[in-house]
C-alpha cells in the first residue's frame, strides 16, 4: 500500500509506471498532470521518480510566477543539470530552435530511461510553451517522458496553454486529472494523525495540502483559511527565521542558497529549520516553499512597506551579481514590486529584447508597459524608443488596439521632437494595424501619410516597404491593376537597393493578386516570396505567404492544398510566438473543415481563435462566420444576429475575402427560413462590387444567392464552374463538381435542384452533417412537388444522444472502444489519422473527459456505443 499521503493515487501511479515501461522501450510519451492548487501534483511526481531505478536520469525545472517571468526559465534549472553546452547556449541567448534541438539531442543520445519534470506550466511564459509544443511533438523517438503539471483554476479563458493544449498530438498524450481526496480517505488521515475533526472533510473540500497543512498545524484551533494555517505556522518560529521566511516569501521563483546567503546571514540554520517545519523544500541547492499556497499566505501578511524593503534588498543583490543579463526578468519583477522606477526604466527594455529574442513577445510586450509606467521624467527620445517596441511587439502578438495607442503616443512625441523618417515609418506601421482593427479607411490615410514624408526624403527602403504596403492594400480590396502598379514600383526600388526583404513583400501581393483572379502564376510568386522569407528568416513575410497561399487555394475550393499552406503557416507562426498570423491561419482553416463537412473540427479552430483574448477584430471576421454559418444550417438560435454584427466589420475592414464570406452566409441564413427576398437589393449591390474583383469564385458565390433571390439578371461572364453549373440549371453537374472538390453541403445544395431521387440524395446528405434547417427546407421543397416518399429525419438512436455526438464521432467512439489506434480507424473510416484525432478531441471535450479509456467506458455505461 502507498504511503497514506498519497490515498487514493494508486491506480495514477500504476499508470505513470507503465507508461515509464514503454518510455524505456522506446516510445516516449508527454503526460499532464493536472488539479487544483494543492491537490498532490508534485507529491505524485516525486513519490513516483522516487521510487524507479537509480540510474534512471531525473531533471526537474518549473515555471516561476514572476511579475514578468523569466524566458524559458525551466529549461535554465535543467541546464544547470546536465551539461555545460546548454546552459551556455541559454546565456549567450542562441537561436531557440538550436537551443531546443541541442536538449532534443541530449534526450536521444544518453541511454537508458530519462524524466523531464516541468511544474507549474500555467505560468510558462510563450519561449516554455513553443520548448513543451517542440518536445511533445518529438518525445515519441526518446526514451524519456516528459511530465507536465499545471492547475486547472488557473487556466483562464485566455490563458495559451489552453490553446497549447488543443495542439498537442493527442496519440501520445497520456492525461491525469487528479481529484480531492473522499471523506473516507480523509477520515484515514486524520485517523494516522491521532487527530479528529468532524468538521475537516467540509473545511477543506478534500484538498490533500490543505488537509496535511492543518493536521500538522500545532494551533488546537482549525483556521478558516489555508492562509491562516501558514501564517499561523510560522509564530512558531524565532524571529530571525520569521524574518527569513518573509524575505524569501518575495521571490516568486526557486532561489538558489548561495543567493539566499547574500540577503542574510544564517542561512542554513534558517533553512533547515524551515524545511523540518514543512515550510520550505530544498532540492539540488533550490530553495522552495514546499507550495506556493504557502509562499502567498506569507507574501500577503507582510505590512506593504516591509514588503517594499523586501523586494528592493533582493533587488540590490541581483544588480550587484556577476552576470546581470542573466537575472533580467527577476530585476524587473522586484524592482516593480519596489517601486524602482530607475530600476525598471533600466533594465525592463534590456529584458524586452531578451525576451523578443527568444520568441516571448507577449513578455516583451509587457516589459516594455512596466518601462513606460515609471518612465516619469525620462527624454523624449527614450520614450519614444519603449513606445515604439511595446507598439510592435503588441502586433505581433495580435493585441493590435494595445499597439496603435503606443504607436500614436510615439506619434505625439516627434509632433514636438520631429523626425520625419520616424514618423512616417510608424505611420506605416500603425496602417497595418489599423486594418487588423477593422478600420481600412483610417489605415490608408495613415499609409498616405507616410508615403508622402517618404517621398521628400532621400530615397531609402523604408519608402519602398510604404509603396509594397499600398500594393497590399488594394491587392486585399481585389483592385488588381492597382495592386500590380504599387507591386511594380516597390520591386523596381528594392531591386535597386537590393533589398530581398521588400522583393518578398512585394512578390507576396503581386502573386496574390494574380492568383485571385485564377491566373496561377501568382502561385509561382507567392512561393518565391515564401522561398525568400524563409531563407532569410523573415518571419511576417513568410506568415503571410503561407496564410495567402492557403486563403486563395480556399476561395477557390482546392482544400487539399489549402488545408497543407495553412497547416504548415499555422506551425511556423506558433513556433515564432505570431499569434497576429496564427489566430488568422486557423480562422481560414476553420473554413476548410466547414466546406469538408468536418464542422465540429472546423467549430473547435473557430473557437480556438475567439476564445483567444488577444485576437484583432479582423482576425474574428472568418471564424465567428463559420460559426454563424454552421448555427443557420443546424437551426441553431442567434445565427442571423451574430452574421448580421460581422457585416458592419466585414465593410469597415475593407477585404472583399471576407464581405463575400459574410455576405453568403447572411443570404444563405435568410433562404434556409425563406427569406432570402429580403436581400435581394443588398446583394445586387454587393455583387456589383465583386463583379469589378474579376475573381470568378467571388463573383460566382455572390451570384449564386442572387439567382437564388430572384434578381439575377444575366450570367456573369466570369464566374466559377459550378456556380455556372447550378445558375443555368445544369443541378447533376454542378452537383459531380462539388463532389469531386470534397465540398458535401455544396453537393447536396445542387442535389436540392433536382428530381426526387436527387432530392433523396440531398436529404441524406444534409442529415449526415445534421444540418436540419437545410435537410427541413428541401423536404418542404418535397411536398410541394407532390412527392410522397419523402426521407425521415436522423435515425431515433442519434436523435436520443443527449451527448451531442454526431454519427461520425459515434463512429470513431466505437471503434476507440474496441482499442484500435488512430491509423487503425483511419483505415476503417477511410479518413487520415489527423481528422481521426480531431474527432477524438471533441468526443472528449462533448463528454468533458480526459483519455480515450475514459471516453470508451463512459460509452460502454450509458449505452452511446
Amino acid at each position: 500500500m502507498y504511503h497514506m499521503e498519497l490515498l487514493e493515487r494508486q491506480k495514477y501511479l500504476e499508470e505513470l509506471s507503465r507508461l515509464s515501461r514503454e518510455a524505456e522501450s522506446g516510445e516516449g510519451k508527454t503526460i499532464l498532470i493536472s488539479g487544483e492548487s494543492g491537490v498532490g501534483k508534485t507529491s505524485l511526481i516525486k513519490y513516483f521518480t522516487s521510487h524507479l531505478n537509480s540510474g534512471t536520469e531525473i531533471l526537474w525545472g518549473a515555471c516561476d510566477d514572476l511579475f514578468t517571468p523569466r524566458p524559458l526559465g525551466p529549461l535554465y534549472d535543467i541546464g544547470y543539470q546536465v551539461n555545460s553546452e546548454l546552459i551556455k547556449m541559454l546565456l549567450k541567448e542562441d537561436n531557440r530552435v538550436s537551443i531546443f534541438s541541442v536538449f532534443l539531442n541530449y534526450l536521444q543520445s544518453k541511454p537508458g530511461l530519462k524524466i523531464i519534470v516541468i511544474e507549474d506550466i500555467h505560468w510558462a511564459d510563450e519561449s516554455t510553451l513553443d520548448l513543451i509544443k517542440f518536445l511533445t511533438r518529438r518525445m515519441n523517438r526518446t526514451k524519456a517522458l516528459l511530465i507536465l503539471s499545471y492547475r486547472d483554476e488557473d487556466i483562464s479563458r485566455d490563458n495559451q496553454v489552453r490553446l497549447l493544449f488543443g495542439d498537442l498530438p493527442n496519440t501520445d498524450i497520456k492525461r491525469i486529472r487528479l481529484y480531492p481526496l473522499s471523506e473516507e480517505a480523509v477520515s484515514r488521515l486524520m485517523k494516522k494523525a491521532g487527530k479528529r475533526n468532524d468538521n475537516l472533510y467540509r473545511i477543506t473540500g478534500g484538498n490533500p495540502f490543505y488537509i496535511t497543512e492543518l493536521l500538522e498545524s500545532n494551533n488546537d484551533e482549525i483556521p478558516t483559511s489555508v492562509k491562516q494555517a501558514v501564517v499561523a505556522r510560522t509564530l512558531t518560529l524565532n524571529e530571525d527565521t520569521r524574518n527569513f521566511i518573509e524575505l524569501v516569501s518575495v521571490i516568486p521563483t526557486k532561489v538558489e542558497v548561495s543567493f539566499l546567503g547574500k540577503l542574510t546571514t544564517r542561512t542554513d540554520e534558517h533553512i533547515d529549520l524551515c524545511v523540518k517545519k514543512g515550510i520550505l523544500n530544498i532540492d539540488r541547492n533550490l530553495v522552495s516553499f514546499r507550495h506556493e499556497l504557502a509562499r502567498l499566505a506569507i507574501l500577503n501578511s507582510i505590512p506593504e512597506m516591509k514588503r517594499i524593503r523586501l523586494n528592493k534588498q533582493v533587488l540590490n543583490i541581483l544588480l550587484t551579481s556577476d552576470n546581470p543579463q542573466s537575472y533580467l526578468a527577476r530585476i524587473v519583477h522586484h524592482a516593480v514590486q519596489s517601486n524602482d522606477a530607475d530600476a525598471v526604466i533600466k533594465y525592463a527594455p534590456l529584458a524586452a529584447k531578451q525576451a523578443s529574442s527568444l520568441g516571448a513577445h507577449s513578455l516583451a510586450a509587457e516589459h516594455y508597459l512596466n518601462a513606460l509606467q515609471a518612465a516619469g521624467n525620462i527624454s523624449p527620445e527614450r520614450k519614444l524608443t519603449l513606445y515604439e517596441g511595446r507598439s510592435y511587439e503588441c502586433y505581433l502578438t495580435g493585441q493590435v488596439e494595445e499597439g496603435i495607442r503606443a504607436g500614436e503616443e510615439a506619434l505625439e512625441i516627434l509632433h514636438n521632437f520631429p523626425d520625419p523618417a520616424r514618423e512616417a515609418e510608424i505611420c506605416r506601421k500603425i496602417s497595418r494595424m489599423l486594418w487588423y482593427n477593422c478600420q481600412d479607411v483610417k489605415g490608408e490615410e495613415y499609409l498616405d501619410r507616410a508615403i508622402c514624408i517618404f517621398e521628400k526624403l532621400p530615397v531609402c527602403r523604408e519608402l519602398a516597404m510604404a509603396y509594397s504596403n499600398k500594393s497590399q492594400t488594394y491587392m486585399i480590396r481585389e483592385e488588381t491593376g492597382k495592386a500590380l502598379k504599387w507591386s511594380r514600383k516597390a520591386q523596381e526600388l528594392a531591386r535597386s537597393l537590393n533589398d530581398p526583404e521588400i522583393e518578398a513583400h512585394a512578390l507576396n501581393n503581386t502573386g496574390s493578386a494574380k492568383l485571385m483572379t485564377g491566373d496561377y502564376s501568382g502561385k509561382d510568386e507567392l512561393k518565391k516570396s515564401l522561398d525568400i522569407s524563409l531563407k532569410h528568416d523573415f518571419m511576417e513575410h513568410a506568415a503571410r505567404a503561407w496564410s495567402n497561399l492557403g486563403a486563395i487555394l480556399l476561395q477557390h475550393k482546392n482544400l487539399t492544398e489549402a488545408d497543407y499552406y495553412l497547416t504548415a503557416g499555422s506551425n511556423y507562426s506558433e513556433e515564432k510566438d505570431m499569434y497576429v498570423f496564427s489566430l488568422c491561419l486557423a480562422g481560414h482553416h476553420s473554413k476548410v473543415k466547414l466546406h469538408l463537412g468536418l464542422w465540429e473540427e472546423a467549430v473547435e479552430l473557430a473557437k480556438k481563435v475567439f476564445n483567444n483574448g488577444k485576437v484583432p477584430p479582423g482576425n474574428r471576421l472568418l471564424p465567428q462566420t463559420v460559426m454563424g454559418t454552421i448555427r443557420a444550417r443546424r437551426n441553431d438560435p442567434g445565427a442571423k444576429k451574430l452574421l448580421d454584427e460581422l457585416m458592419e466589420h466585414a465593410i469597415e475592414m475593407g477585404e472583399n475575402e471576407k464581405l463575400v464570406a459574410v455576405e453568403a452566409a447572411r443570404a444563405e441564413c435568410l433562404w434556409l427560413h425563406n427569406k432570402l427576398e429580403l436581400m435581394a437589393d443588398e446583394l445586387a449591390g454587393i455583387y456589383e462590387r465583386i463583379k469589378k474583383s474579376n475573381n470568378a469564385w467571388a463573383i460566382g458565390e455572390i451570384a449564386f444567392w442572387l439567382w437564388k433571390a430572384g434578381n439575377l439578371n444575366e450570367v456573369p461572364e466570369n464566374i466559377a464552374k459550378p456556380y455556372l453549373l447550378q445558375i443555368t440549371g445544369k443541378w447533376k453537374e454542378a452537383a459531380g463538381v462539388w463532389e469531386g472538390l470534397n465540398c458535401p453541403y455544396e453537393q447536396a445544395l445542387a442535389l436540392a435542384d433536382g428530381d426526387e431521387r436527387a432530392m433523396k440524395r440531398a436529404v441524406e446528405i444534409m442529415d449526415s452533417l445534421t444540418a436540419s434547417a437545410a435537410s427541413q427546407l428541401i423536404k418542404q421543397k418535397m411536398r410541394e412537388s407532390g412527392f410522397r416518399s419523402i426521407p425521415r429525419g436522423p435515425r431515433q438512436t442519434t436523435r436520443q444522444n443527449d451527448a451531442g455526438l454526431t454519427q461520425r464521432q459515434q463512429e470513431v467512439l466505437n471503434l476507440i472502444s474496441k482499442g484500435l489506434s488512430n491509423i487503425e480507424i483511419g483505415n476503417q473510416l477511410y479518413i487520415s489519422p489527423k481528422t481521426v484525432d480531431h474527432h477524438i478531441s471533441a468526443i472528449l471535450a462533448k463528454l468533458n473527459m480526459h483519455s480515450r479509456t475514459e471516453a470508451a467506458s463512459f460509452a460502454q455505461m450509458r449505452g452511446l456505443i
